[in-house]
């Protein structure tokens, strides 16, 4: 069923399932890329971080995602669910631009820190908003089945988490350690957009036998 005009139209709850999913794999990826590729911002040719520029690297993450979560009942009431998760979307894809853009700022280490902090804090924002509102739309897809649905959201963030570290490895083999971001940031345009024409987060969930007997049942 179609939506109104200029809004994408809410497709088999299946598919929104996927989409939702997809979107925390990568989500897990985005968290461990920097841990992965420790060797990579250390190293003297790259971005040469000392041990207490790295560590300030997370730090910034925690604080950026600690600010986003207390703020996100207020955005939420404020602009809904859809702005949010696309807040999130490009949150992580301006964090994985970043550790692109150290390429071009290799051997220059301060840059190359500030750079990477920025990215970081927009790594914190991103995962603040993007898992929070994952939570609460698999929950909406699934409302009888919620601890599934939210176990199964965060089983793909734990897998994206687990296969960060090999894409990093397998990618620095080749010498092209770079393209672990950027097969990342390409796989978030591809669920962005498969997002909007899905209708994956826009609207209530279809609402499925159970529940209408249940909500029968409440009103007899």
């Amino acid at each position: 069923m179609s939506g109104a005009q200029g809004q994408p139209r809410q497709s088999g709850r299946a598919l929104r399932t996927a989409v939702l999913l997809s979107a925390g794999f990568l989500q897990g990826v985005c968290l461990i890329l920097v841990p992965a590729g420790s060797f990579i911002w250390k190293a003297p040719e790259w971005s040469g971080l000392t041990d207490q520029q790295y560590g300030s690297l997370f730090l910034a993450m925690v604080l950026a995602a600690i600010t986003s979560s207390a703020w996100l009942q207020r955005l939420m009431a404020w602009c809904g669910k859809t702005p949010v998760f696309y807040a999130g979307i490009i949150s992580n894809a301006l964090y994985l631009g970043a550790l692109l853009a150290t390429t071009v700022t290799a051997g220059h280490q301060t840059l190359s820190f500030l750079v990477l902090v920025g990215g970081n804090l927009l790594l914190g924002l991103g995962f603040g908003w993007l898992v929070a509102v994952l939570n609460i739309l698999v929950v909406d897809l699934y409302p009888l089945r919620r601890d599934p649905a939210i176990t199964g959201l965060h089983a793909c963030l734990g897998s994206g988490a687990a296969v960060a570290p090999l894409l990093v490895t397998f990618f620095s083999a080749q010498g092209m350690w770079h393209l672990s971001a950027l097969v990342c940031l390409v796989g978030f345009g591809v669920t962005g957009i498969w997002a909007w024409l899905s209708g994956s987060t826009v609207g209530p969930a279809m609402e499925t036998a159970a529940v209408r007997a249940q909500r029968q049942e409440s009103s007899a």
